[in-house]
């Protein structure tokens, strides 16, 4: 989340064999691919800048890219983590194109990225759409959910998405 208002990545985040080591070393566990978060409007110097569709799907991409070369480069070596790759979206439709390409790519656990910026009842219409990509995908990863925890009024809708994954 650190990065969701650089205008410009830094250009250390591609060395994908040293974030693999640094991961490796630490004794990390489950250990992510680098993702640009996508949101409305960043503030950049000062200033709040509302995120063209062309540069929101710039980051989509440059996350699928990267989540690309990550598992590439960890299927290659022995690994002390479980790696995770990252689906990043700023409609449905993209969240289930990041999603399906996420798993296509073999991963056995993945997040979904970008949600502390989203309405809970918007996590809560994604959910259906994952899990259908899910099934689609023939198996059950492991998901995590960034930044979403559900407010007390939310936690039974949650619940019910939660149960359907446990079949």
């Amino acid at each position: 989340w650190s990065l969701v208002n650089k205008f410009k990545l830094p250009d250390f985040l591609f060395e994908t064999e040293n974030l693999i080591d640094f991961y490796n070393d630490l004794g990390f566990d489950l250990a992510g691919s680098v993702d640009w978060p996508i949101v409305e409007r960043i503030k950049h110097k000062g200033k709040f800048i509302v995120l063209s569709p062309t540069t929101k799907e710039y980051r989509r991409q440059l996350t699928i890219d990267m989540a690309q070369e990550f598992i590439e480069h960890c299927n290659k070596r022995e690994l002390n983590f479980l790696p995770f790759g990252t689906a990043q979206g700023y409609t449905k439709s993209t969240y289930r194109d990041s999603v399906r390409r996420i798993l296509k790519m073999g991963y056995k656990y993945i997040a979904i990225g970008g949600l502390p910026a989203s309405s809970e009842q918007y996590v809560l219409e994604l959910l259906p759409i994952i899990w259908s990509e899910i099934k689609r995908a023939g198996y059950r990863p492991g998901i995590h959910l960034y930044g979403r925890f559900p407010s007390p009024g939310a936690v039974a809708d949650f619940e019910v998405w939660c149960n359907e994954l446990r079949q």
